[in-house]
Formats: structure tokens, sequence, C-alpha cells
């Protein structure tokens, strides 16, 4: 069977379009430590600046899904190697300011390893496992990284004839932003913690609406809103909002070692297999 690495999948679930459901993100470049990233990346204005990555910085990504109240309920954390193609993925899970769920996995050896790390409530990893690609898998999932983990793919993912425009909005640090929108039909996301899978899947499809606000010096969104149709309004449901950044100093921001990792069977990729 075919296989979308982790790496890839989530961040084309996150970077792409709000998400309903609280599922996770954090750190570290000891495994038993967060890595200090904010005193270690440039300010937005380095991406404006080389929007491109010609020095082919780390490029680091944070999105923070928000709940009603405003508090994050969602951290998604993710650095990625232009040269290498290494990743990592940072997810932790939050309700009412505790860590229910925290984990990372990372992409290395050139999309060769896959690693993925469970870690307690203060970011130390407690175990994890790990399983070797073969060369066309990794050929694929380095595929699917340009394709949208990149600034410059998600910069195209905006520019797209999928959203359209809307005006333009000013931040409240002077910033323009950008505003553009696409609507869609999907099953409805509100209330889905009290149904099944199958009776969420059973759901009529309503109309969804997505609003973003793209920095017009980088091209990159600060902001999502995502809206659901219910009893003919749309509803907001969800917030994302993100940060990029190029990191400078990366140190040991991909190394595992440390940890005991289970070694997992070998994927071997078919590229000709379906599913």
């Amino acid at each position: 069977m075919k296989k979308t690495f982790i790496t890839v999948a989530v961040a084309i679930s996150i970077l792409t379009t709000s998400i309903g459901v609280y599922a996770a993100s954090n750190t570290n470049s000891n495994p038993s430590t967060k890595p200090q990233v904010e005193s270690k990346t440039t300010e937005l204005s380095e991406i404006a600046k080389d929007p491109t990555n010609s020095q082919g910085r780390i490029e680091y990504t944070k999105v923070a899904t928000l709940r009603d109240d405003g508090s994050e309920g969602l951290v998604f954390e993710s650095w990625t190697n232009p040269k290498t193609f290494d990743s990592r993925m940072d997810n932790i899970m939050k309700r009412d300011g505790k860590v229910e769920a925290y984990n990372s996995t990372y992409t290395k050896d050139s999309g060769r390893t896959i690693v993925m790390l469970q870690r307690d409530e203060n970011g130390k990893a407690i175990s994890g496992e790990f399983e070797a690609v073969n060369q066309k898998g990794a050929d694929y999932n380095n595929s699917l990284f340009n394709k949208y983990n990149s600034f410059t793919a998600l910069r195209a993912t905006y520019a797209s004839s999928e959203w359209t425009a809307d005006g333009t909005v000013k931040s409240e640090d002077g910033k323009t932003l950008n505003k553009v929108y696409r609507t869609y039909k999907s099953i409805p996301t509100k209330n889905a913690g009290k149904l099944s899978k199958a009776e969420l899947l059973a759901q009529p499809k309503v109309t969804i609406k997505e609003v973003a606000y793209i920095d017009a010096a980088t091209g990159l969104p600060t902001k999502i809103e995502k809206y659901e149709e219910a009893n003919g309004t749309m509803d907001l449901i969800n917030t994302n909002v993100y940060e990029f950044k190029y990191v400078t100093s990366p140190e040991n921001l991909f190394d595992t070692n440390g940890v005991n990792l289970k070694q997992l069977p070998d994927f071997n990729y078919d590229e000709n297999a379906q599913g």
C-alpha cells in the first residue's frame, strides 16, 4: 500500500486548512528539552528580504489553533531544512492550560529515516520509534516536501485561483494584509466531538468558508478564520494564527540521540500500489 509519510501529511493538513479537532505540538534540541527558537531566529522582515530563501536557511512555522476564549488548543511547530529535507514537527494538545498530548515526528537522513517521539507534559521524551524508508519512499516524501512544506509552496497556495481576493486590511502593528477567502462543502465539524466517526461521516455536507489574512510583504498567512454554515448563518468555529521565521542556528534541532527507540519494520514504498 502507498503511504504518505506523517511529516508531510500533518503539514499539509495544518498549513492548508483550519482544523476542528484539537490535536497537538511542541519541541527540543536535546530530546529532553525545548529548543530556544525565539533567540535563534530572525524577524519576519527577513523573509520579505529573501522570500525564496536563497540562503537555504531552516524554515520555522508555528500554527496555533485558538478556542472561543482565545486559549491555545493545538500548537504545531515545524522546522524544515530545504537543503537536506530534514524536518521536525512537534505537536502539543492543551486543554484548560494543561498538556494532554505531546509528540514529535522527525524526517532524517534525506527522507530515509522517520522517528516518532512521545513526550511527557514537560516535553521530556519518554519513548520513541523509528522506521527505515527505501530510496523511492524518501524521494516521494521529498517531492511532497517541495510541493507543500516550503514557504514558497505555502505562498503559492494562497496566491492560487482557489482563493478569491477580498480587499486589504491593516494589522494591529500596521502591516498591510491581503484578505482572501474560499468556500467549499464538507461534513460539519461543529459539535463533532459528540458524534462517532460513522455518525460524523453520515452528516449532510455544509458550506465551509475560510478567510485568510496574508502578509503583503511575505505572501504568508498571519491568521485564518474558519466559518461553518448553521441554520442559515456562518458561525466562526476556529481561528488559526501563524508565525514564520528563518532559523539561523539550528544546533541539535534534529538530534534524537539519548532516547531508546523501538525499531519498526522497514517501509518499502511502491509507487504502483493502490491506496
